[in-house]
Parts: C-alpha cells; sequence; structure tokens
C-alpha cells in the first residue's frame, strides 16, 4: 500500500485499496499514483476534518452506488460542479458531504484490459499537485455498461442514444480541453498542433449551446484519440520512450508488453472509458482494449 498521511483511518486506506485493485484508474496507474489521484484531488486529504454537520463518514467509498452497477462513489470535502449527474437526482437536495462517482470496476478482467499510462503531473511544484480538479468524467452506455468503443464514438453526436445523458455538461463554457497520453513505454503526448499532425488541445465549441454535451466531448476527443492512435502506429518506433521500455516492471501488464504495445491493437478493439483531470485544463483518457 502507499503512504498516505495519518489523518486518513486504517479503514478508508483498505477501502481505497480494494477499490483500486479492481477499478480502471487501478489498472491504468502505478497503484501509489493512482491511490494519489484519489485521496489528495477527488477526497481532498489531507484537507482538514469535515464539518460536524457532515451526515457521513469522511472519505467514505461506496461499491455500486444507487442505480449504478459496478461504479465506485465517494466523499469528498470539494462540492465539484457540476454534481456528478450519475448518482443524484438533481431536484433532490445534495448529500452532505458531496458524493461523486470516483471510479468503475473493470468488467470480466482477462477479457478487458486496460491500457497502462502514467500519471501526467503539469506542474513539478508538489502544492500545485494537491489542487483539486474534478472527478473523473465516465462514458455510460445507455445500458448502464461504461465505456463506448473508440470507433462508434467518433460519431457520438449523430447518435446520442449510445450515451445515458447525452446533454450532460461536466466542463462548463470550456471551449477547448488539453488532452494528454502517456502510454506505458512510450513519450508523453502533449505536443502543440502543428499542421497535418494531431495536437493536444480539442475544441469543444459547438453552435447550438456555450456548454458542450456529453455527446460532443465524446465525439471530439475520439476523433482527436483516433488521429493520435493511427500516427503512432504508423510511426512506431519514433514514439516509443527508451527510458521507459514496453516490459517495464507493472504488475498485470505482460500483455501490453506481448502485444508491443500500441502496434499489436487494432482500432476497433479500443474502447473510451472516460477523461480523467489532471489539471484544471487539461485530461488523461481512460482506454480499453476489449477482446
Amino acid at each position: 500500500m502507499p503512504t498516505i498521511d495519518p489523518d486518513i483511518s486504517s479503514k478508508q486506506v483498505e477501502a481505497v485499496g480494494a477499490m483500486l485493485a479492481e477499478s480502471f484508474l487501478g489498472h491504468m496507474f502505478p497503484h501509489e499514483d493512482a491511490a494519489d489521484l484519489v485521496c489528495r484531488r477527488i477526497m481532498q486529504f489531507p484537507n482538514g476534518l469535515p464539518d460536524d454537520d457532515f451526515n457521513y463518514p469522511w472519505g467514505l467509498v461506496i461499491p455500486s452506488p444507487p442505480n449504478m452497477p459496478g461504479a465506485f462513489a465517494v466523499s469528498t470535502s470539494i462540492d465539484f460542479f457540476p454534481r456528478d449527474h450519475l448518482t443524484a437526482d438533481p431536484q433532490a437536495v445534495p448529500p452532505s458531504p458531496p458524493f461523486v462517482i470516483s471510479d468503475f470496476k473493470v468488467p470480466a478482467l482477462g477479457t478487458t484490459q486496460v491500457i497502462p499510462q502514467l500519471l501526467w503531473i503539469p506542474y513539478k511544484d508538489t502544492k500545485r499537485k494537491l489542487e483539486p480538479v474534478m472527478a473523473p468524467v465516465f462514458f455510460v452506455a445507455t445500458d448502464r455498461t461504461v465505456g463506448i468503443p473508440l470507433l462508434t464514438a467518433t460519431t457520438a453526436q449523430s447518435n446520442p442514444k449510445i450515451l445515458l445523458n447525452p446533454d450532460h455538461c461536466p466542463f462548463g463554457d470550456k471551449s477547448t480541453l488539453k488532452v494528454v497520453t502517456w502510454f506505458l513505454g512510450y513519450k508523453r503526448k502533449e505536443y502543440k498542433t502543428e499542421e497535418g499532425k494531431p495536437g493536444a488541445k480539442v475544441n469543444l465549441r459547438q453552435t447550438d449551446g456555450p456548454h458542450a454535451s456529453l455527446s460532443r466531448i465524446l465525439q471530439s476527443v475520439a476523433v482527436h484519440l483516433k488521429t493520435r492512435i493511427e500516427d503512432m502506429q504508423r510511426n512506431h518506433k519514433s514514439h516509443l520512450d527508451e527510458t521507459c521500455p514496453l516490459d517495464s516492471a507493472r504488475p498485470g501488464h505482460q500483455w501490453w508488453s506481448d502485444r508491443g504495445g500500441l502496434i499489436g491493437v487494432s482500432l476497433e478493439a479500443i474502447v473510451l472509458v472516460g477523461l480523467v483531470a489532471v489539471s484544471p485544463g487539461a485530461v488523461m483518457p481512460i482506454l480499453e482494449v476489449r477482446g
């Protein structure tokens, strides 16, 4: 288990560890980074204790909250805006402390694999690392399964029925989003847009309203990732990181090395599960491979 500040009880540490053992974030990032992401940036430890009026234990982890089987919800000191649309009735009085979806259980482990990445941190200053961001955004289908096939997602706006809540606007009035990938064994991708090359900025602007809907976000990110992955597969050697080889010691990721990384994964098999905020303006995609 990673070292976590003493104001988090042993039960909370165990609950987070149990969640990460079977969840997307726990399989996507090194365990210590995933725990830090959940505990410090979503639950917001160590940022003091809850108010006396709070009705729930601080840092509570709830497996399979109502109406969302397979998800994990956590209580947090930050009232994230907008409140997670998957767990709360928009007409209901918000609970205290706020609860947000923090992760989902990886379905059918063994037939489904999460593409491993390293956690991107925008600043060297450790204080910056502790700044709250927003809860992860998950793309949930109408049958309440998590994840949309990447190629299907590239036309999400013309088929809004593929998402449970296509009109949700998790990024408010943001017009652009920085999409960062750092696949295990590859160079970090956050480069600026160049003519003919996939850049890091994704345009979220749309003509039917000031806020980008979930279907717009899904489609924009999917089109961007499709172009980026095709470029990385086409120019594979130039994207490899010799300082962090594909066979780097990461438990549970032998499959990634066996396939040779992205070169052994077809676009048809890639599923876009969600987005993890790593700074106020940047996200990392959660990707899985099915089959």
